[in-house]
């Protein structure tokens, strides 16, 4: 089981979801929907806790832990299924705590209420080297005093980012290949500092822009959708190696394009997110940056859905007595 620390888990034969969390050379297994509380409750900084497809109980995370889940979308080619965090809210950090790196991957958040400090809410005085990989996430929140060095990579944003007004600052607040397709507001303190490349970045309508914010922001290699009425940028922001679909003189632009909205994808006129959506350009080829690379989400690190983690398959739990007996299959994906 040792060697197990980092493998997304199937569920149980019961059909129960399972978290497996392994303290040093210790691994415990839990059952059910609190499985994930049970095993926080039982961690230490620098546990890991692995998730079994199935459903959740979002509980608040306040230890500097590495949580998989199994995958954000069910797909039976690769063998991913679906790690759902359920509930209002998910909050990350504590009241006037501070939490240093964090890292979640592979998880469906389903947080339902709709008010800003009912979704994924990151609190306390500071968050430092937090890491969100493959998520698909409801719109994200900061209440905290300070972030730094907080990177979302291949996450699905649907709704964007609120910041803290000018009482916070985030100091490199980096999105690597994401599609970020909601407003990013309230990060205002001057000290900021975010950056966005290999992204798509606008709202999939022309309700409000998709920046907000005060403080200019770095765009490489990434897609930006302007739209008519909304610039969606602070002046002073900069694109590099970027296709936009505006040349507004607010911004600096190098090496960038200027496409209209409904050229840019040849799998879709639009840039509303689905499960199927490959964002293939219509012209790979051609809207490269100056490093040679494909401008948009595909380009970089690339973009995949898939959890970089083994999978165990066929896991059973039977109860004897006081333990658990647990067998599996292991495969790498």
């Amino acid at each position: 089981m040792i060697a197990l620390c980092c493998l997304v888990v199937a569920k149980a034969q019961s059909d129960v979801p399972i978290a497996v969390l392994q303290s040093g050379n210790n691994v415990s297994v839990f059952k059910g929907n609190g499985g994930l509380a049970a095993a926080h409750e039982a961690a230490s900084d620098g546990d890991v806790i692995t998730l079994s497809e199935g459903s959740f109980n979002a509980c608040d995370i306040t230890k500097s832990i590495a949580i998989y889940g199994a995958g954000f979308e069910s797909n039976e080619t690769t063998g991913t299924g679906v790690t759902k965090i359920i509930g209002s809210s998910w909050y990350i950090g504590e009241n006037n705590g501070s939490l240093s790196n964090i890292h979640l991957e592979g998880l469906y958040l389903e947080l339902t209420n709709s008010t800003i400090d009912k979704r994924l809410v990151f609190r306390g005085s500071s968050i430092d080297g937090a890491r969100l990989v493959k998520l698909y996430l409801p719109r994200v929140a900061t209440t905290c005093t300070s972030i730094t060095n907080m990177m979302f990579d291949q996450c699905i944003l649907t709704n964007g980012m609120q910041g803290g007004y000018n009482s916070s600052y985030a100091s490199e607040l980096f999105f690597s290949n994401c599609y970020c397709g909601g407003t990013f507001n309230y990060f205002w303190n001057t000290n900021s500092t975010i950056k966005f490349d290999h992204c798509i970045c606008g709202k999939a309508d022309e309700s409000n822009p998709f920046y907000q914010c005060n403080v200019p922001v770095l765009f490489t290699n990434s897609i930006f959708v302007m739209y008519a009425n909304y610039d969606g940028a602070p002046v002073g922001s900069k694109f590099k190696n970027c296709i936009c679909t505006s040349n507004s003189s607010s911004y600096v632009l190098e090496n960038s394009y200027h496409v209209v909205l409904g050229d840019i994808f040849d799998d879709e006129s639009d840039m509303t997110y689905s499960a199927t959506r490959t964002f293939e350009l219509k012209q790979p080829e051609t809207w490269i940056a100056t490093d040679g690379s494909e401008i948009g989400i595909r380009g970089g690190n690339g973009w995949s859905k898939v959890p970089a983690t083994p999978v165990v398959k066929n896991l059973s739990v039977t109860p004897n007595g006081a333990h658990l007996n647990v067998s599996y299959e292991a495969e790498v994906r």
